[in-house]
């Protein structure tokens, strides 16, 4: 019985020893996009979604089904106006980080898709008539725009990060394939 506790015992060290490693590694990674791009993700439930995400990139290393980066408050004054996404979905960051093969000029020259996605907690965005009137107009306006618009709320994303994330993987994967398929397409098929 000793050497069952003392296995017991060396798994709940070890476990404990790798989590605090991941916490350490998330947090210094969440801090320095903070520092280099001079943003924070205060949102708690953005965290938790950020972190979900990093998780299944970083740690179960599964570059097969997230074909996609994540970047954080993203804004850019032609494609968002005066508002801030969540995040933005960049696939072409990914395409360029981990694809095997160097991207030709047709890539290189092509828009992006636009995607973004949005975590809505009741309190930042339906407790008043001019919360909703607000982001209402900031949807259409994304959506004029040509962005495709994922939203979680933030009860989805507190009772199941995980499981948010993986839904995003499934939805973006045909953009990005209909995307890269466009690309690599010969110039006169349409």
């Amino acid at each position: 019985m000793k050497y069952v506790d003392k296995v017991n015992e060396y798994l709940r060290e070890t476990a404990n020893s790798i989590a605090d490693e991941f916490i350490l590694w998330v947090t210094t990674s969440i801090e320095e996009f903070e520092i280099e791009q001079n943003k924070s993700i205060i949102s708690p439930v953005e965290q938790l979604f950020y972190i979900a995400w990093y998780k299944k990139l970083y740690v179960a290393h599964d570059k097969e089904s997230l074909n996609y980066l994540l970047e954080p408050q993203y804004s850019h004054p032609e494609k968002t106006g005066k508002y801030r996404l969540d995040f933005m979905v960049d696939v072409f960051g990914y395409y360029m980080n981990y694809s095997n093969t160097y991207p030709d000029e047709r890539l290189m020259s092509s828009p992006d898709p636009l995607v973004a996605v949005e975590i809505d907690g009741h309190e930042w965005h339906e407790k008043t008539k001019e919360q909703v009137t607000y982001h209402k107009q900031r949807e259409r306006f994304l959506v004029s725009k040509g962005w495709r618009l994922f939203r979680y709320s933030g009860s989805e994303v507190y009772r199941d990060p995980d499981g948010c994330i993986n839904d995003l993987s499934e939805n973006i994967r045909p953009i990005a394939d209909q995307w890269l398929s466009n690309i690599k397409k010969p110039e006169g098929d349409k």
